[in-house]
């Protein structure tokens, strides 16, 4: 708010440094009530168009307008009460699911809706659908009494509006990997210095979970007694390569998930975050992960089952190959190069060569509909040549490729102009659904960032975040002055991501906070380190909310109420409640802890 944004900057120029903002209670409330702001916006409308209208006449408005609602019995007491709810609203019977939840909601007093609505990243031919069941989920939440908010921008789990341009994926840079001619084409000619070792002893193996050992060239690992168990080899591979790691595996009665994990030796970071599917049963069936080997060599690469707590896992033929051309990316900002090495003369696309495009890539995201989500693996294209080369002539090529995280969360690239662009098409038809609301950035867990070719050689990562940051909010202003925004927390805390070597970020994410103005309310998801982050964002002046639960018991509530009162900050407008996997079931029992709350007989 303005108010404090001014008492702390007259604060400042007197040298203090001291925290303007109160303890969470009763009346520290009142300056941050719904009907605090808007009547204080609408005063500050009204002032602004006065002349000689300044910041210390719209200081005294709003003090007039706390002392109005002061008054009001009982207003400064309640929360925000806030569900998040995900949802495709192309499908039907997903818009009758989120009617009945907003009829749920206004039953327990719940006062606000988040709406992560996939149909808004990827339209399609569905406009028309999609505008008519936004109208109708528009009237229940008018009729139930609830604020609807819709999410936009969806930077860290970007696959589903890649569907509409997969290229815009970030991506990691593969440099100077060998290709030699072969007829009218140039293939990989894969030069990984190391190899896994074979599965017909342990000597090689590091086995530092025990209960492994080998039958007949096959390694069986039994999780009998929980917790990992796990066999893991050292391997020399080059720097800047893309590889892939790829194992024959089948369990008996194994509960926990099988995994291959590749880190870096000195500094432990880890290098592929995919999920493998869960191991099938008594059929041998083939897993696959890629990694990029970044600057460092060698790595280690384990292989295994984490936090298994019963059964047998086998493995056998474990292998470890460089990968060609898969899943290249075709934009500005992750360029392809191809470099004859002998002559040192950089080859033309559409003049020495075809323009290069992974096909399977292609095909693969229009047989199964998930555009923007990429196969793990698959056999990659191989230039073909238009010019005559010599049989065996060496040329080195250098591209990006992306990484998927986990089952397939993808990452967009915000440096791009591309990638904006779709962001700004969304926002657009954000606008169009549901005009006059609020808007929540979904630009969290940002896992891949900061290598595209300007961006390797210029600012620091958070310095580049945050640059973006004040791009999107300004493109949100320029479409409704002074809607209220709303973010994650997760990228602009340094208590939780906004650190160095974030997962495969590149470079350090601090300072991207930079790039907020106080105006955005943060919805707080820092659950391991809540009191302080509550802290850090108070003392840069935002308001925020609190969410809880995550699919965890409506309990966890009370520990936020907890941490929020003991942190003793001012602004906490409200809570969220916030599931993953759509369940709703404890959204009664998150109610009642919060009347219990609100009327103080838990305090």
């Amino acid at each position: 708010m303005l108010l404090r944004w001014n008492e702390r900057r007259q604060n400042t120029a007197a040298g203090g440094n001291r925290e303007t903002n109160a303890p969470l209670t009763g009346e520290g409330l009142v300056a941050d009530c719904q009907a605090c702001r808007a009547a204080a916006a609408s005063l500050r409308d009204m002032f602004c168009r006065l002349p000689g209208f300044g910041l210390r006449a719209l200081r005294a408005a709003i003090l007039v307008v706390i002392a109005v609602v002061s008054a009001v019995p009982g207003q400064a007491q309640q929360l925000e009460r806030w569900v998040y709810a995900e949802a495709d609203l192309r499908d039907p019977a997903e818009v009758d699911r989120v009617r009945g939840l907003i009829r749920q909601c206004a039953g327990l007093r719940y006062s606000h809706l988040l709406l992560d609505d996939r149909g808004l990243a990827d339209p399609a031919d569905s406009f028309s659908l999609l505008q008519a069941h936004a109208q109708q989920i528009r009237g229940a939440a008018s009729a139930a009494g609830l604020e609807l908010v819709p999410a936009v921008f969806p930077l860290g789990h970007s696959e589903q509006l890649l569907r509409k341009d997969p290229d815009e994926a970030a991506g990691l840079p593969v440099r100077d990997a060998l290709f030699v001619v072969q007829g009218d084409r140039a293939q990989l000619h894969p030069e990984t210095p190391g190899a896994l070792p074979s599965m017909t002893s342990l000597d090689d193996w590091r086995t530092p979970d025990g209960h492994v050992q080998i039958l007949n060239d096959v390694a069986e690992l039994s999780a009998d007694q929980g917790g990992p168990v796990r066999m893991a080899a050292r391997v020399a591979v080059l720097p800047w390569r893309h590889y892939r790691v790829s194992v024959w595996m089948r369990s008996q009665g194994l509960a926990g998930r099988p995994a291959i994990v590749v880190l870096q030796p000195e500094t432990g970071r880890r290098l592929c975050y995919t999920q493998l599917r869960a191991a099938s049963g008594s059929d041998w069936e083939e897993y696959s992960i890629t990694f990029n080997s970044l600057g460092g060599e060698p790595v280690d690469v384990f292989l295994g089952a984490w936090n298994a707590t019963a059964g047998t896992l086998q493995m056998r033929d474990a292998v470890i190959q460089e990968c060609g051309l898969l899943n290249i990316l075709r934009r500005a900002g992750t360029p392809l190069r191809v470099v004859h090495e002998e002559s040192q003369q950089e080859l033309t696309e559409g003049v020495d060569f075809e323009p290069v495009v992974d096909l399977l890539r292609d095909r693969d995201r229009a047989d199964t509909g998930e555009g923007g989500l990429f196969e793990v693996w698959h056999e990659s294209p191989s230039i073909e040549l238009r010019r005559e080369f010599p049989a065996g002539t060496r040329l080195r090529v250098s591209w990006y490729h992306p990484h998927v995280i986990r089952r397939s969360q993808v990452s967009g690239s915000p440096e791009s102009f591309g990638y904006r662009q779709l962001l700004e098409e969304q926002a657009q038809l954000a606008e169009t659904l549901y005009p006059g609301t609020g808007r929540m950035m979904l630009q969290s867990e940002l896992r891949l960032f900061g290598w595209d070719a300007a961006a390797e050689e210029t600012r620091a990562a958070g310095v580049r975040l945050a640059e973006y940051l004040r791009w999107s909010t300004k493109l949100l202003d320029a479409q409704q002055p002074g809607r209220r925004l709303l973010m994650w927390s997760d990228m602009v805390d340094p208590h939780q991501n906004a650190v160095d070597s974030y997962y495969l970020v590149n470079g350090d994410f601090s300072g991207a906070w930079s790039g907020l103005s106080p105006r955005v309310v943060i919805v707080n998801r820092n659950t391991a380190a809540l009191e302080e982050s509550l802290k850090f964002f108070s003392s840069r002046g935002h308001s925020q909310i609190v969410a809880g639960y995550f699919d965890s018991t409506p309990q966890q509530l009370q520990r936020v109420l907890s941490t929020v009162a003991e942190a003793g900050v001012r602004g906490i407008q409200g809570v969220m409640y916030v599931t993953r996997r759509g369940d709703y079931s404890a959204l009664s029992d998150f109610a009642a802890l919060l009347d219990r709350h609100e009327s103080g007989s838990n305090r």
